[in-house]
């Protein structure tokens, strides 16, 4: 693995939010955190804040459900497939209405309350970071 390699894996952990990563190619063998045991305060504004489940933003004109880590944002369960919801659709708490792929697993993105979907602030495919809006759900 050569320092160019290395920038780039250090880059995209940082980027994703991810707090450690290891990655093994043949004999070849790396292992990557970051952070410390000691709480980092919220202010710091030399360190990149870590990515948490984002809770959806509440205003009067419903939720914004945004994503809670980066990676690829799926509208549909698989490729040709209905979408999980469309404006207009009505749903429930905890119903899916996304997932994001990364590294190959699937997070569920889920409805934080019942209501109408609003408007699809994202499209399929589309790479997204942590706390990037995706649905606007109303009650």
């Amino acid at each position: 693995m050569d320092l160019p390699y290395l920038k780039t894996l250090i880059d995209w952990m940082a980027d994703s939010g991810l707090s450690e990563f290891e990655l093994v190619q043949g004999k070849k063998q790396i292992r990557l955190t970051r952070g410390s045991l000691a709480p980092i305060p919220a202010h710091a504004p030399d360190v990149p804040p870590r990515a948490t489940p984002a809770k959806p933003a509440a205003e009067a004109a419903g939720a914004v459900v945004c994503a809670p880590l980066s990676g690829l944002c799926h509208l549909a369960p698989e490729p040709g497939a209905a979408a999980f919801v469309k404006p207009g659709d009505r749903v429930q708490a905890g119903q899916t209405l996304c997932v994001i792929e990364a590294m190959k697993l699937m997070t569920e993105v889920t409805a934080p309350t019942a209501g109408t979907v609003a408007e699809i602030l994202t499209g399929n495919g589309a790479d997204v970071s942590a706390g990037t809006p995706l649905i606007r759900v109303v009650a």
